[in-house]
């Protein structure tokens, strides 16, 4: 059997700085039929064409995040779809774990990843309450099928900040719970949130102090790491996984 392509998408706005960084992780992922395009929606970048990956600018701002979203999707070529964000990492497992959970459902996302809080504070946090994944969160760890997505109508439009809840609980209610992609061949999580360098809703009421009161609260941390990580963590895998220099 083949490997299936899978496309992967991320929508940037005025983090030009970050894209170099968001490619590069994408070349250092293990699997081979992949795509990255990325929708330079504050039109910053010209349009550029790498291995693999393509830069894509528009010249007006979308109406919303879904819009965004859709765009892109149907821009790639890919049976599988894959979100990618332009200030989080994703470790060179990431999309083999996709893929894998993707074979068994028709969408996927983790039970588990890493979470920023603070600076100096790095754990690894439950992203629900597995199974039921009304509260399912970090939308950028999130992969599905290009035939679902069409089959519930794509990324609701009508919201910037509502559009990923909603497009979870679509998914949900037409198919069921999804994959997980922490798995006994992907134990250890793909997905680290950075959230000192998230971007936040325009129209959101809460401080990030808030936000992370919040998360404590209701997602229990499962783990603490070092604050060196990830560039520690990464130093301890397998050689041929890690280049030699790398900005992350």
């Amino acid at each position: 059997m083949s490997d299936p392509l899978l496309s992967c998408i991320m929508p940037t706005l005025g983090k030009p700085d970050l894209v170099e960084e968001a490619v590069r992780m994408f070349e250092l992922q293990s699997y081979p039929n992949r795509e990255l395009l990325i929708v330079d929606t504050a039109n910053q970048m010209p349009p550029t064409t790498g291995d693999r990956w393509s830069i894509m600018p528009l010249a007006e701002l979308p109406p919303s995040h879904g819009t965004v979203v859709n765009q892109a999707i149907h821009k790639t070529n890919g049976p599988y779809v894959v979100r990618w964000d332009d200030d989080d990492h994703y470790f060179p497992w990431h999309l083999e774990a996709c893929r894998e959970a993707l074979d068994r459902r028709l969408w996927a996302v983790a039970s588990l990843a890493w979470d920023q809080w603070t600076p100096d504070e790095l754990v690894i946090m439950k992203t629900a309450h597995w199974p039921d994944l009304r509260d399912a969160c970090y939308a950028a760890a999130w992969s599905f099928r290009r035939q679902a997505w069409a089959a519930i109508g794509g990324y609701p439009t009508h919201s910037e900040t509502e559009s990923e809840g909603e497009f979870r609980d679509r998914l949900f209610a037409a198919f069921g719970p999804p994959a997980d992609t922490i798995s006994e061949r992907f134990p250890v999580p793909s997905y680290f949130y950075t959230r000192s360098r998230s971007g936040h809703f325009h129209d959101s009421e809460q401080t990030p102090q808030d936000r992370i009161a919040r998360r404590k609260l209701t997602y229990p941390k499962r783990e603490t790491v070092t604050p060196r990580w990830p560039r520690g963590y990464m130093l301890g895998l397998p050689a041929a996984a890690v280049p030699c220099e790398r900005k992350w």
